[in-house]
């Protein structure tokens, strides 16, 4: 919106990385292939699975396919996120993710110190 002209403000009670989105999950699901093979259609798949199949799927390919985007985007916004010796984000393994993908489905790690 900011881009667009638009006067935007973040407001929070406390420091952005003390909030609440960031302290309950702590990462972005998003296929940056950064840290080794990873795949949008691979997250996608995990979500349908996870939703038991109820959720809307043009929604959730949209989601696994836009993340990397919004990732880059955030961090353009100063978002803070973990990284490693190289620069490159750091990618953790998913929790919930099925165990044949667990290798491959990562998460943007978000800094919370």
């Amino acid at each position: 919106m900011a881009e667009q002209g638009l006067r935007t403000a973040c407001v929070t009670k406390v420091f952005p990385t003390r909030s609440h989105t960031v302290a309950a999950q702590g990462g972005i699901a998003a296929s940056l292939s950064n840290m080794g093979p990873d795949n949008w259609q691979w997250h996608m798949y995990d979500t349908v699975k996870g939703s038991d199949w109820l959720g809307d799927t043009d929604a959730m390919e949209y989601l696994a396919r836009e993340a990397p985007k919004a990732v880059y985007e955030l961090e353009h916004y100063g978002v803070p996120f973990s990284r490693t010796e190289e620069g490159k984000f750091t990618s953790v393994r998913l929790v919930a993710t099925l165990p044949n993908l667990a290798k491959a489905c990562c998460a943007a790690h978000l800094r919370c110190r």
